[in-house]
């Protein structure tokens, strides 16, 4: 066998390898979460809008969102928190 076929089925027996051993990267965080009982009880005692201007984050159907159990982007949730905390 020539020196440039055994290099070319070399390399096609690297990359079905390579392919096989392919693995999903999974991280260790959900990119959405649902929020805590604590933070709907204070959004439902100070109101979705006042909440919302008094936060500095004035997304009220994101608000809504978390009043009514439906998963958000963590990043968004991790700003509203502390705004939310600081009103009450």
């Amino acid at each position: 066998m020539s020196e440039k076929k055994r290099i070319a089925n070399e390399r096609k027996a690297m990359t079905l390898v390579s392919i096989l051993e392919f693995a999903a990267t999974e991280y260790g965080r959900s990119a959405r979460v649902i929020a805590s009982e604590e933070i709907r009880k204070q959004i439902l005692e100070i109101g979705v809008n006042k909440c919302a201007r008094e936060s500095g984050f004035d997304r009220k159907n994101f608000i809504r969102k978390l009043v009514r159990g439906v998963p958000v982007k963590r990043n968004s949730y991790n700003e509203f928190v502390p705004g939310c905390r600081a009103t009450s």
